[in-house]
């Protein structure tokens, strides 16, 4: 899922190329389009954190897309449902706040390998220079549990 048309195409053509036939690619805002509950949503979420003056450029910001996923990725996982997100390390603090805020907490936080050489050139021509990533594994917090019930009756 992705709102990018042309990212949509080129994942079509990539599985095509690589003999996938059990994905489904479809454009959608985020879940806007999308139905039932899963075990893993995989997210490689924005890494520009500008704030825009027009709402219709934000979608491409981290600023919108992090509290948005979180808000609605409930809805979407199973019982033991997992989030799995690549976003940069120094951002802990955030995903764990918004992971608590969402009724999540962080499982796992792995730290991705050091870039090739050639990825390096190419984080460089992207202007995505001095971000180390990782990824960040959540989970459902566990359901509190409840305390038994006293039921009282009046007295006859």
């Amino acid at each position: 899922v992705d709102i990018s048309l042309p990212a949509v195409q080129n994942t079509e053509e990539n599985c095509r190329l690589h003999g996938l036939k059990n994905v489904k690619v479809m454009q959608s805002d985020m879940f806007a389009k999308v139905e039932g509950k899963f075990d893993i949503i995989l997210a490689n979420a924005p890494y520009i954190d500008d704030d825009f003056a027009a709402d219709d450029q934000q979608f491409a910001t981290s600023r919108r897309y992090m509290p948005t996923l979180f808000a609605r990725v409930g809805d979407h996982l199973a019982e033991n449902g997992r989030l799995l997100i690549q976003f940069p390390s120094k951002a802990r603090p955030r995903i764990e706040k918004l992971a608590s805020q969402h009724g999540l907490e962080l499982q796992s936080m792995q730290p991705l390998p050091p870039k090739t050489l050639l990825l390096s050139l190419l984080s460089v021509l992207y202007l995505q220079v001095g971000f180390k990533s990782a990824i960040y594994l959540l989970k459902r917090r566990a359901a509190a549990a409840r305390a038994p019930v006293l039921q009282m009756s009046a007295a006859e």
